[in-house]
């Protein structure tokens, strides 16, 4: 089981939102997410979110977010980007309470030699501050089950 915990200290907003400059090929989004789901590959933890734009319900995104223990700082950087641009409280891991919420992304060309032809980076709410810290670990099998999953988001898990 992982015991990952969200470090506030490892994580840097400025870095987090390094975004491409607003121009003719970039294009911010109001996004929802729609679905959230887990699995385990290597050793690591993948959660897989699903977005899909406000203005087109047809269109989706899909980001990894990687809970890599032997990498905390970036793991850190990750959540926390997500995390800001939600609205979700720093270090909640309750995935399946994460559906419905609504955040902005901004679109843009990939780099040269990327297999997508865009990308996209999370767009922050506001300025850290306001940021919760939850202190123990938060396991993410079997024994917690999470405020406001449906019982089958519960057996998803």
């Amino acid at each position: 089981m992982s015991q990952w915990v969200f470090n506030l200290d490892n994580y840097s907003h400025d870095k987090a939102f390094e975004l491409a400059p607003q121009g003719d090929k970039t294009k911010d989004y109001k996004v929802r997410i729609v679905e959230v789901s887990k699995e385990e590959r290597r050793g690591m933890i993948l959660i897989k979110i699903s977005l899909s734009p406000l203005e087109d319900e047809n269109r989706r995104f899909y980001r990894y977010l990687k809970i890599d223990e032997s990498r905390p700082e970036e793991t850190d950087q990750a959540f926390g980007a997500f995390y800001y641009s939600f609205g979700i409280p720093a270090g909640d891991l309750c995935i399946y309470d994460w559906e419905g919420k609504v955040g902005l992304i901004r679109e843009a060309p990939a780099p040269e030699n990327s297999l997508y032809p865009f990308t996209f980076n999370f767009i922050p709410r506001e300025r850290p501050g306001k940021f919760d810290r939850i202190a123990s670990a938060i396991p993410l099998k079997g024994v917690r089950r999470c405020k406001g999953a449906t019982n089958k988001q519960r057996k998803r898990r």
